[in-house]
């Protein structure tokens, strides 16, 4: 399902604001930590499981959790409008010393399959606090 919002008022502003300085200004990118200690814990336990996943598939399961959860956060601006969708497309790309890699869309495609997700949410034989 796709909607249309129409971009009015502050938000059309905003938008036109956000779209001129992506296209006149240098980018800003943001550094900021995190305590990671649960999600790395997580990460053993579904190795434990014979489940191979690496930080950032579990930061990527995240984010498709996220934009389900908050559907109106998952859409683009286009024109005066906001196009929202209930499709997930998500694209990564990692900095490598010397190299990008850009995760395949197939992979993460896999992690809105809902068997996969409970499968990464679940561990068969472990109990405790775990991201969900």
């Amino acid at each position: 399902m796709t909607r249309v919002v129409p971009l009015k008022g502050m938000r059309g502003m905003i938008a036109d604001a956000m779209v001129k300085s992506l296209a006149t200004a240098a980018q800003l990118t943001h550094h900021a930590s995190a305590d990671a200690s649960a999600l790395l814990a997580h990460k053993a336990r579904l190795a434990d499981d014979g489940v191979k996943v690496s930080v950032e598939d579990l930061l990527m399961l995240a984010v498709v959790r996220a934009l389900k959860k908050h559907p109106d956060a998952n859409g683009r601006v286009e024109g005066r409008d906001i196009t929202l969708t209930d499709q997930i497309d998500l694209s990564v790309a990692i900095a490598l010393p010397g190299n990008l890699l850009v995760a395949p869309a197939k992979k993460w495609k896999a992690l809105q399959n809902e068997n996969t997700n409970n499968q990464i949410r679940q561990p068969r034989h472990h109990t405790g606090n775990h991201p969900s």
